[in-house]
């Protein structure tokens, strides 16, 4: 179902363009351009500036205790990919870490991918008391984590998908080991419609003949970790690999979809219509008699709590970026029926998880217009467009970030992820 908003345009132009928001600058990352960096527009930007990096290839940056929103414009795919020898301190694809309580990051319609020797994280997450905020992107592990969050007070992942990488060896070792897709260490990470994946398990090979295991989806050392209508499975067990001699030996088994466990706190595993499983075992080549490796399990728990909840996952976004008079699509996914309200503030905020209601909220209540919406036809998707209004004389940008609430037909409410839109100057 497509349909115009007039009314949403109207409380949005009237609502939250009237807000009083410090001066934010927008700083353009083009390789054809005077700033060819990602790294060069971060040192350049204050305090709660935006990014806007066009479509190419970039090298690695890192963002110390600044607000920044940094995007992928329009939509396109923007990559990260570097290759490091082991060994040197810049060696992560993302490293975002020291946020103040009052600080937040936005990253959307990136895709982050490195080749390192090192077994280290693709993004790496440390000691923010500030929240994290991606959107729309991918990010690939390469002989570690995809994403390792530790000590931090919120990250948010919509829409996202993290995938280890291979098996590794640590130094002095000989034995292979397997990373998890993501790794949370006394951190609050919040997922909505993302997938998780562990590293793959080391494959026989001629010239190194052992197999290994698959590693975990999620690995909870301490902290919270909701998954809202997510995927977080193992990866697939050792097998043997594509070469011309391949004998009959014992295949590995998948990894856990979870592991918990307590290092420096509680842990705690909440799941929303989301699916927690084992990877597959490996699999036998044509004339062994092996069986496949066992599948891994769904969970380890070897301390903490994992509760699952099984009701229908809801769904919303909107475009990540739309300048004045384009067109801004919406959509909203859930039950037919249901009841959906827009609820769309000047900022977004850290996460939090209200019990027992089961819900996430990412706003800040100090500027929040509440949009009613039609009820989702037999579908049970809607769309809409938004035409962007003017903003005001001198503003370059404004965010606008959003959740949508479902009221099903039983009086169940349901609270979509966060979607965080920039509005731009035309001339931008």
């Amino acid at each position: 179902m497509k349909l115009e908003l007039p009314r949403c345009l109207l409380l949005l132009a009237g609502s939250l363009l009237a807000v009083p928001a410090h001066s934010q600058q927008v700083w353009t990352v083009d390789s054809q351009g005077p700033l060819k960096t990602i790294q060069a527009a971060v040192d350049l930007a204050g305090n709660g500036d935006v990014i806007l990096v066009r479509p190419g290839t970039y090298a690695p940056f890192d963002v110390v205790a600044k607000s920044l929103t940094i995007v992928g414009d329009p939509a396109a795919e923007v990559s990260l990919f570097a290759i490091f020898p082991p060994g040197i301190p810049f060696d992560r694809a993302l490293e975002i870490r020291q946020l103040a309580a009052d600080q937040r990051v936005v990253l959307r319609g990136i895709d982050f991918r490195i080749a390192v020797l090192d077994p280290l994280p693709t993004v790496e997450l440390a000691g923010n008391a500030g929240s994290v905020l991606f959107e729309d992107c991918e990010i690939q592990g390469s002989v570690g984590a995809a994403v390792s969050v530790g000590g931090s007070q919120s990250v948010t992942f919509v829409r996202c998908r993290l995938a280890a990488g291979g098996p590794f060896l640590s130094a002095g070792s000989s034995v292979f080991q397997t990373a998890a897709g993501l790794q949370a260490l006394n951190s609050n990470v919040y997922l909505f419609e993302s997938d998780v994946r562990g590293s793959q398990g080391k494959d026989w090979v001629l010239i190194s003949p052992t197999t290994s295991a698959g590693g975990p989806g999620l690995a909870l050392k301490s902290g919270f970790v909701l998954a809202q209508g997510s995927s977080l499975q193992g990866g697939r067990g050792g097998q043997v690999g594509p070469v011309g001699f391949q004998p009959c030996i014992p295949l590995q088994a998948g990894g856990a979809g979870a592991v918990l466990e307590e290092t420096l706190g509680s842990a705690r595993l909440v799941l929303l219509s989301s699916d927690l499983s084992g990877g597959p075992g490996g699999q036998p080549v044509a004339g062994c008699p092996e069986l496949p490796g066992p599948t891994g399990p769904a969970q380890v728990v070897l301390g903490g709590q994992l509760q699952s909840f099984g009701a229908e996952a809801r769904a919303f976004g909107w475009s990540g970026l739309v300048r004045e008079g384009q067109s801004a699509e919406l959509f909203l996914a859930g039950q037919p029926g249901d009841q959906a309200l827009l609820f769309v503030a000047a900022s977004g905020s850290p996460g939090s998880f209200l019990e027992p209601a089961l819900l996430a909220p990412h706003l800040e209540l100090g500027s929040l217009v509440l949009l009613p919406l039609p009820a989702l036809p037999a579908s049970g998707v809607l769309a809409s467009a938004l035409t962007a209004p003017n903003l005001p004389a001198g503003v370059q940008v404004r965010a606008l970030c959003a959740q949508a609430l479902f009221l099903a037909s039983n009086g169940e409410l349901f609270l979509s992820g966060p979607s965080e839109l920039r509005l731009l100057d035309a001339a931008l």
